[in-house]
């Protein structure tokens, strides 16, 4: 494991923009197919969340496939906290839970969690931000919009956008990652750094027309990008193929428990933990629209491999 692949994988989203990985493990998915085909009603992906005020973004990513707080050495929070303290000029962490039912519990968690890798309690933050409303207040949106590091919780990924889109606190997320702070996602909060993400569906593991919901996200990863977590434990495979299919430009992640990926400003992406970084592509020019699936290319990343994010242009 650790060599480049020979040849190298083809384009998958345009001329030139290549996907490359670090990896040994290509299996070439030939004979998936949907039955009567693969159909995903689709929510309105044209509603972009601000990309353009990030072009270039100068923060760091940390995308984690979810449990990462129950790993005993901590190991992926651990990273979490490096990369916040390397941020110049900024020491705030901010906690994000509007994805939650439960954030004061969940939220408290991860306070603790801060605390016992050694960031001050008083440079801790974890504002109300259940509802729109909460989300317009103009404090909140000043403390998201200076903190080194921000952090969205698990839960349900279609709350945690739709509280947070086109408001304040919203508009200061984007703007501090473009400025250089750290925004890390743990399950929803993970999917939510896609664009489209899977909204809902997909739990009865096969592929058949209307499984899977998409819905507008962040983007903050990239346009184009399917973000799915849990994935080896809940067997989402299936899902997750049935979100690249019906909308093929996109390239699907799918992350197992305490498995992340860092994606820094520059450069390729990290991957760490202890499982799986799954990358799923249709093949250029695939017809979402078709009786059956295509072909689809599949990667299997580990700890200390890289993966080129194709960034749209």
């Amino acid at each position: 494991m650790g060599d480049d692949l020979s040849p190298q994988p083809p384009p998958l989203r345009r001329e030139g923009e290549l996907f490359a990985a670090n990896s040994e493990l290509r299996t070439q998915n030939s004979e998936l197919t949907a039955g009567e085909g693969v159909g995903i009603s689709t929510a309105n992906s044209e509603l972009r969340t601000q990309n353009s005020e990030l072009q270039p973004p100068q923060g760091t990513l940390l995308i984690v496939g979810g449990s990462e707080r129950l790993d005993k050495q901590l190991a992926i929070l651990r990273t979490w906290v490096e990369l916040c303290d390397r941020v110049p000029g900024r020491r705030e962490q901010v906690i994000i839970t509007a994805a939650t039912g439960h954030p004061a519990a969940l939220g408290g968690e991860y306070v603790r969690v801060l605390r016992q890798l050694g960031w001050p309690a008083d440079l801790i933050h974890l504002p109300l931000l259940a509802t729109r409303e909460e989300a317009q207040d103009s404090r909140t949106a000043e403390l998201i919009a200076r903190a080194a590091g921000i952090w969205m919780t698990g839960g349900d990924q279609v709350a945690l956008v739709d509280t947070l889109r086109d408001t304040p606190a919203g508009h200061a997320l984007l703007a501090a990652y473009a400025a250089g702070a750290v925004v890390g996602g743990t399950s929803a909060g993970a999917t939510a750094l896609g664009d489209p993400m899977i909204a809902r569906g997909g739990g009865s593991g096969e592929l058949r027309r209307g499984e899977v919901a998409l819905h507008p996200g962040f983007g903050l990863a990239g346009s184009g990008l399917i973000i799915d977590t849990h994935f080896g434990r809940r067997g989402r495979f299936p899902r997750l193929a049935a979100a690249v299919v019906e909308h093929p430009p996109a390239v699907g992640i799918g992350l197992d428990e305490n498995t992340a990926l860092l994606v820094p400003p520059h450069g390729p992406a990290h991957i760490l933990g202890q499982g799986v970084v799954y990358i799923l592509a249709a093949p250029p020019g695939a017809d979402p629209a078709a009786a059956f699936a295509p072909p689809l290319t599949l990667y299997l990343l580990r700890a200390g491999q890289t993966w080129v994010v194709p960034r749209a242009k």
